[in-house]
């Protein structure tokens, strides 16, 4: 009942190649100082995940949300996204159902130029499922369920590119690998306690884009 038809698999990969420049060398332009240290905007995202219960997986689920970033050292910075995703699910698992609350926040570094950064930020975080299984009673005639809110751990790992419009905009575009960490539960089968275990660690694809304001 619970077990997806789908998931998303991890993969490493490791790339070389080499590149020629047509036309005449010319001098790097001049780095100025980047104004402002903190960072916000609004997010849309897209995280192609595996839900307990549907008999979709993968699925994509659209959602929105924002992201603040401080700068604290160079191209070091404080970030983190907060984002909602409100399609919800017909059925449940004991860790996933309803609709998601996520939420990461760790640290983004990479390098940063006049008109465009290369980041990789790695954050821990959560997912808050609205709709999780908390019990099932069979009446003879039928079953019927109740749910509740289930908060499970998760490690977003990937990669940022910005580009500055304009001195105080940023466009953000972020690739991530959101590590999905559910924990055991316990639920209810007509009075008796079941634990539904965690499992292994699952994968999930984001990207995610906005646009922010610097001060």
């Amino acid at each position: 009942m619970f077990t997806p038809t789908g998931k998303v698999n991890d993969t490493t990969r490791i790339s070389f190649g080499a590149a020629y420049r047509l036309g005449k060398l010319k001098a790097n332009e001049r780095e100025t100082n980047i104004p402002g240290t903190w960072e916000f905007g609004p997010l849309f995202s897209a995280l192609m995940i595996a839900r307990q219960g549907s008999s979709a997986n993968p699925r994509t689920e659209p959602g929105f949300g924002g992201y603040a970033s401080y700068r604290f050292y160079g191209a070091l910075y404080l970030d983190g996204d907060l984002l909602y995703f409100p399609r919800s699910t017909p059925l449940s698992g004991p860790q996933d159902g309803g609709t998601i609350l996520q939420g990461t926040f760790g640290l983004k570094g990479g390098i940063r130029r006049n008109h465009f950064g290369f980041f990789g930020k790695a954050r821990p975080g959560f997912n808050s499922y609205s709709r999780a299984l908390a019990t099932i009673t069979d009446t003879g005639s039928g079953a019927t369920y109740s749910y509740t809110r289930s908060t499970n751990f998760v490690l977003d790992l990937g990669g940022i590119v910005e580009f500055y419009p304009r001195e105080s905009g940023t466009f953000r575009i972020e690739v991530g690998d959101t590590h999905l960490y559910y924990g055991d539960r316990t639920y209810t089968f007509n009075g008796q306690p079941i634990t539904a275990s965690g499992g292994k660690m699952q994968h999930s694809i984001q990207f995610t884009f906005g646009y922010g304001w610097r001060f």
